[in-house]
C-alpha cells in the first residue's frame, strides 16, 4: 500500500514540475511586459515632460513590482556612478531574460551618451516586443506539453522505483 502511495506521489510531483516550467515561462513574459510599461512611462518623462534622467527613471520604476531605489537614492548614486551604471542596476532589479535585459541596458547607455531619446526608445521597445512575441509563441506551443511530459517522467520514475 505504501509503495503505491509513493508511486502516486512521484507521478504527481512529475506533473507539478512540468506545470512549474510553464508558470516560470508565464512569469518571464509578465516581467517583459512590465519592463515595456516602465519604458513607456520613462519615455513620457524624458521626451514629453523633459525631466532629468534620474528623476524620470525613479518615476518610471515607482510602480514596478521590484526593489527599486527612489529619486533621492538615484541622485546619491549618480554622484558615484554614471547614469548608465545606475540604469543597469535598475534594469537588473526586474527579472528579465538576457536578451531583454541587454536591450534595456543598451537604452540606458544610449541615453547616457546623449543619443536622441525617441529613436533609442523605439529600438528598445521593438526589441522587447520581438522577445515578448517569441516567448508567447513558445508558451502557446508548450502549454499542453509541459504537464504531460512531467507526468510521463513521474510514471517512468515510479516504474523504476517499483
Amino acid at each position: 500500500m505504501i509503495r503505491f502511495l509513493g508511486c502516486a506521489l512521484v507521478i504527481l510531483s512529475g506533473g507539478l514540475i512540468g506545470l512549474t516550467f510553464y508558470s516560470d515561462l508565464v512569469r518571464i513574459i509578465r516581467s517583459v511586459e512590465q519592463m515595456q510599461r516602465i519604458l513607456e512611462r520613462f519615455r513620457t518623462e524624458v521626451c514629453i515632460r523633459l525631466r532629468p534622467l534620474p528623476e524620470a527613471a525613479a518615476s518610471a520604476f515607482a510602480d514596478a513590482v521590484c526593489e527599486c531605489p527612489d529619486s533621492e537614492e538615484l541622485t546619491m548614486k549618480l554622484g558615484q556612478l554614471s547614469f548608465a551604471q545606475v540604469w543597469e542596476e535598475l534594469v537588473r532589479s526586474v527579472a528579465l531574460p538576457n536578451a531583454a535585459e541587454e536591450a534595456a541596458v543598451r537604452l540606458g547607455q544610449a541615453l547616457a551618451a546623449g543619443e536622441p531619446g525617441e529613436r533609442a526608445f523605439d529600438v528598445c521597445l521593438k526589441e522587447l516586443d520581438r522577445i515578448r512575441d517569441l516567448l508567447r509563441e513558445k508558451a502557446e506551443k508548450n502549454r499542453r506539453l509541459y504537464a504531460p511530459v512531467g507526468f510521463s517522467a513521474g510514471c517512468l520514475a515510479a516504474l523504476l522505483l517499483l
